[in-house]
Order: C-alpha cells, then sequence, then structure tokens
C-alpha cells in the first residue's frame, strides 16, 4: 500500500479496510477525531498526516453530496407541495400540507395561506381567536397560541414531509406541524392574512353618515364583531319631537350620574340626588348624554332600550 498515494489523492489506492477507517473517522465530532485519528493512523500504519488529509477530503465530499441532496430534496419537494391537485383528500376532506424542514419559514407562511380563511381568526395585537365563552355567556377574542395554530391547520390540512427509507429512496410520512413553524407564524402578526379586529360590540352599529348597521358575526366595515345585537324600529326621516323624545329618555335613564353642571333634585322616598329632567340640561360630559346627539343616534339608543 503506497501511503503517498493515499496522502496526495485523499484514497485513490487505499484498501477496503483503510477507506472503511477514513469514513468512520469523517462521521466523528472534532473532539472525537482528535482521540482516535493516532490511534488509527498507527493501526493503519499510515502518517497521521495522510490519514488526516484523506479524512478531510472525504468530509469535503461528503458536505457536497449531503449539500447537492437536500437540493434536490427541496425541489422535489416544493414541486408535489404546488400540486395539491394530486393529493386525494382524507376521510375528513382534509388535503396535504408539505413541511419543509429545511425551510420552516416558508412552511409558516403556507401556514398562513391556510389559516387566513377560518372566520373566527382575527389580528388584534396578534392574531387573537373569537370563541363563545359559557361564563360569560358572551364572545370573547383570545390570543392564538402555539397549540391553536396547530389544531387549526390540522382542522383544514394534514401535514407532512418526506422521510428517507432504508433503501436511501423519499417518501412522503404524514407528521404533526412542528410547534417551530407555529412560532413562525405568530411571529408574522402583520403579514399573517387575518382580518383586523377592532374588538366585539352588542349594539347597532352607527356610521359616520347617521346611518345604522344590526349584524351578526363580523362587520367589516367597522371591523367589530357584533353578538346579539337588538333589532331596531327609527323613522326613516325622525323629526325634532323624534329627537326630543329620545333625547328625553337619555337623560332620565342616566338621571343617577351626578353632573357637576347639571340642575339636581331630590325624588321622593330617595337619599341621593339626581338629574333634574325638567329642566335644560349643562354640558353633562357624556357622549350619551351630550346634546350634539344626533337625531339618528337618540332614535337608536331609545329603540335599543325599549328591545
Amino acid at each position: 500500500m503506497s501511503t503517498n498515494a493515499g496522502a496526495s489523492n485523499g484514497a485513490g489506492s487505499w484498501t477496503p479496510h483503510a477507506l472503511a477507517a477514513v469514513a468512520w473517522l469523517a462521521g466523528l465530532s472534532d473532539e472525537e477525531f482528535e482521540l482516535q485519528v493516532r490511534q488509527v493512523a498507527s493501526s493503519l500504519n499510515l502518517p497521521v498526516l495522510s490519514l488526516r488529509n484523506a479524512v478531510k477530503a472525504r468530509r469535503k465530499r461528503d458536505s457536497a453530496e449531503h449539500a447537492n441532496y437536500e437540493a434536490a430534496e427541496r425541489a422535489r419537494s416544493r414541486s408535489s407541495a404546488e400540486d395539491d391537485s394530486t393529493d386525494s383528500p382524507d376521510d375528513r376532506g382534509r388535503v396535504g400540507l408539505f413541511v419543509d424542514g429545511a425551510d420552516l419559514p416558508t412552511t409558516a407562511m403556507e401556514v398562513g395561506k391556510v389559516l387566513a380563511d377560518v372566520p373566527n381568526l382575527f389580528v388584534r395585537d396578534g392574531p387573537v381567536r373569537v370563541d363563545w365563552d359559557v361564563a360569560l355567556n358572551g364572545f370573547v377574542a383570545e390570543p392564538l397560541t402555539v397549540a391553536g395554530v396547530v389544531n387549526g391547520v390540522h382542522d383544514l390540512r394534514r401535514p407532512w414531509h418526506y422521510r428517507k427509507s432504508r433503501s436511501g429512496k423519499l417518501t412522503r410520512a404524514y407528521t404533526t406541524l412542528p410547534d417551530r413553524a407555529a412560532v413562525l407564524y405568530l411571529d408574522r402578526a402583520s403579514g399573517s392574512g387575518l382580518r383586523p379586529l377592532n374588538g366585539i360590540a352588542s349594539s347597532p352599529l352607527l356610521h359616520e353618515d347617521g346611518t345604522m348597521r344590526v349584524t351578526e358575526g363580523y362587520d367589516p366595515a367597522t371591523r367589530l364583531w357584533c353578538q346579539r345585537v337588538p333589532e331596531i324600529v327609527v323613522p326613516a326621516r325622525p323629526t325634532q319631537d323624534d329627537a326630543a323624545r329620545a333625547f328625553l329618555m337619555l337623560r332620565h335613564h342616566f338621571r343617577t350620574f351626578a353632573f357637576a353642571d347639571a340642575f339636581l333634585r331630590t325624588e321622593q322616598g330617595q337619599s341621593f340626588p339626581v338629574v333634574d329632567t325638567g329642566r335644560p340640561p349643562g354640558d353633562e360630559p357624556s357622549r350619551v348624554c351630550r346634546r350634539p346627539m344626533s337625531l339618528s343616534q337618540a332614535a337608536t339608543a331609545i329603540s335599543c332600550w325599549r328591545a
């Protein structure tokens, strides 16, 4: 065996036993390699420098082969992931979602596309989920968690990745969406594709032009989630008398608010003063009792109380 040839060209004329030793050394960590290289060189009757050069060449070759393998796998997997038409739905109607372990940010973007159409997911200082709270007997907006992302994706899609079999062939295998992909998705709050949520409302929505909207669920114009909004009946063109009666009822409803600039009186049987609604109002600094309330606002408020 020519050690000079082995040292100069990596492994061109080495024995199978020496080549196996080089492959084994190439797979060790740097610390383990330093502990073993001199002993292996002595057992093979090789110069240490020759063995080091051979291992270095083997690692370089293995690294290049691994990079080529990863590139080919990524190209093949992306091609398969883009062609969902070939992915037959399962018994729950879910098609596949490719999980690229080498590029989880891209997987997180695909998660965003999947969840963007979920009707109760929104953005409010980060992704949130609107759910029914039994204790409160109403809807609440809660921050979307990592587990919530994973559950939401699996409700709609079936994540999969490529797995290398013993024969070296790449095969599809179903998997659970990695938590890291969910974390990356949650970090992309502004680019999640979800609709914005300003809050939850239980009253008719008043627009700038004075029109009113009664709806259930999400209202895109106000970005509010509406629940249990009462039906209202108001005149198409309220008169001044309608507004005056509505305003009087508003003042009566809030008469126990002891505004500093209001005329007060003490009603019979009560020990605390209330606003004297028989006298003109002061500023009464409350949006619902302030004089500039529009006709439609007053009529809407009065209809809500009647309901």
